[in-house]
């Protein structure tokens, strides 16, 4: 057994974070702001699937739109030049508002990623995987399966999709791209992702040997929270919590240098309940959302927070990039920050982030530049 679940080298670490203290340095109201190393980008308000536990289910209720080939673009170029202070965009993560796949103009941003020098990934539900040519360009692809068996798939995802996911996943690691996808290490390739819940706590095991049948890199294993716009009334038990254990031995055995098997669990107590361990937001000064529009007046959306997808106080529709540019540090994004309640907010993607820059920068409590 190549034990990869405590391996601090590994691309779910949010430790790699501190590497980006001297850009977050600038973080400083009235100053010009950065923009954001890595940034997701939402191609689609749709989705094929219907999972229990989306934290987008507001976006996709009201909204039905893919961002247009115009727009993509454009967005391509804005991104590629968007620079202050000798920072630049150096990576995009497609997914989240909806099923990126579903936008027939994905290999365009795929393409238009590339050729301005942005690394992407990919986070998709895996329906759609063969239905475009250019995931070979992709950094790496997390498929979204959360289940180990055929009826817990159904019954979380609302449709009996899991043979057909799991195949298209084996077919594509089948291929021969000899491109960014197929890279060495474990940040590359394939992802098995695997959203905890009590329903499928006791298929790990089972999601771990399928995950290695079909050539993906890794199983990536996080606990379910409450969307922010819901309760799910799904509490892990002390039986669980157990169950995960014990599980999570079994799948971590079969890890091996080109299989790894990680946990997303620092974000959570020993219950697997979400701990936001910081007392303001300042993530949403580091990166944000750019999504499809909310009206057709509009170009694209910006979501402030990808925990909070579709949450009226924290999107803002644009008409164009360079507007958005001007909104981009300044006093209204500064407001905007100030009024996210931490202790109101869901699990935090960048709770990392936002500790760090209390802790590392505020506070200067590291003596970061001794060393």
């Amino acid at each position: 057994m190549k034990d990869t679940f405590t391996n601090e080298y590994n691309p779910f670490n949010s430790a790699k974070l501190y590497a980006q203290i001297s850009r977050w340095e600038h973080i400083k109201r009235g100053e010009p702001l950065p923009p954001p190393i890595g940034i997701s980008l939402d191609l689609s308000s749709r989705c094929n699937l219907a999972c229990s536990f989306c934290n987008a289910s507001v976006v996709m209720k009201n909204n039905h739109n893919d961002m247009s080939k115009e727009t993509i673009e454009e967005l391509c170029s804005f991104l590629g030049d968007w620079e202050v202070g000798g920072y630049k965009v150096k990576t995009a993560c497609i997914g989240g508002n909806g099923e990126s796949t579903m936008n027939k103009s994905l290999d365009d941003l795929i393409s238009g990623l590339y050729s301005n020098g942005i690394k992407a990934g990919l986070v998709t539900n895996g329906v759609k995987l063969l239905d475009h040519q250019k995931l070979g360009m992709l950094e790496w692809i997390g498929v979204s399966i959360d289940a180990g068996t055929k009826a817990t798939y159904k019954q979380i995802k609302g449709r009996d999709m899991f043979d057909e996911v799991i195949e298209n996943i084996r077919e594509f690691n089948s291929m021969t791209y000899n491109q960014n996808i197929q890279k060495v290490g474990q940040g590359h390739g394939v992802s098995y992702k695997y959203l905890l819940t009590p329903n499928n706590v006791s298929e790990i095991e089972d999601a771990a040997i399928l995950a290695l049948g079909s050539g993906c890199r890794n199983l990536h294993i996080r606990p379910v929270s409450d969307p922010w716009d819901r309760k799910l009334n799904q509490p892990f038990t002390d039986k669980d919590i157990k169950t995960f254990q014990e599980e999570l031995e079994k799948a971590r055995a079969l890890a091996n240098d080109s299989f790894g098997v990680f946990g997303v669990t620092h974000k959570f107590d020993g219950n697997l309940n979400k701990v936001n361990n910081f007392n303001k937001c300042y993530g949403v000064l580091m990166t944000c959302a750019i999504s499809p529009p909310r009206g057709k007046e509009y170009k694209f959306a910006y979501q402030a927070c990808c925990d909070r997808r579709g949450d009226d106080k924290l999107v803002k529709d644009f008409k164009s990039f360079e507007e958005f540019k001007k909104f981009w540090g300044s006093e209204e994004h500064w407001k905007l920050a100030e009024s996210i309640c931490p202790t109101q907010c869901p699990r935090c993607t960048l709770g990392k982030h936002n500790q760090i820059y209390e802790n590392a920068i505020l506070k200067e409590n590291m003596t970061i530049d001794f060393i």
